[in-house]
């Protein structure tokens, strides 16, 4: 509503109109839709970092590592206000971040299901050779345990 009429309630695309957008957004996983942006969608972002040179080398996949580069550029533009600067390096380091928790809980899975998986190729030879040792006979099982006896020592 206007100032006319006697509400309170600022004008349509204010602050508190944007805040309920980022609300809305964070609870139903949607992006928030920018007023002022001629971008909406990843295609036309993608065309538009590389046409001003912030997304190197051109026509690439893209990772988080360009991603957090490009950041880092567009904080450095001259007109970024101070803010705005601040908050583009923070999401580059953070996009830097997530790039390694995902690689170091990548390499971490990996590793433990390789022990595991080894963990049970041993467990099941060790009982393959127990079963192979109490099936001989006796004097068989003697020879063997001092022949243990003379590789130890």
């Amino acid at each position: 509503m206007s100032s006319r009429t006697g509400s309170t309630d600022p004008p349509r695309g204010t602050q508190r109109d944007a805040h309920a957008t980022r609300a809305n957004a964070k609870k139903t996983g949607t992006p928030i839709p920018s007023v002022l942006s001629d971008v909406h969608s990843a295609s036309q972002g993608r065309k538009f970092l590389e046409k001003r040179l912030l997304l190197c080398p051109v026509g690439e996949p893209f990772t988080h590592e360009a991603l957090s580069v490009s950041l880092h550029q567009v904080s450095m533009m001259t007109r970024v206000p101070r803010l705005a600067a601040d908050a583009i390096c923070a999401l580059a380091y953070l996009v830097d971040e997530l790039e390694e928790t995902t690689i170091n809980e990548v390499v971490r899975d990996t590793c433990n299901s390789q022990l595991s998986d080894m963990k049970l190729l041993i467990e099941d030879a060790k009982e393959k050779i127990d079963k192979h040792v109490q099936s001989r006979p006796p004097s068989d099982t003697h020879t063997l345990g001092v022949l243990k006896e003379q590789t130890l020592t």
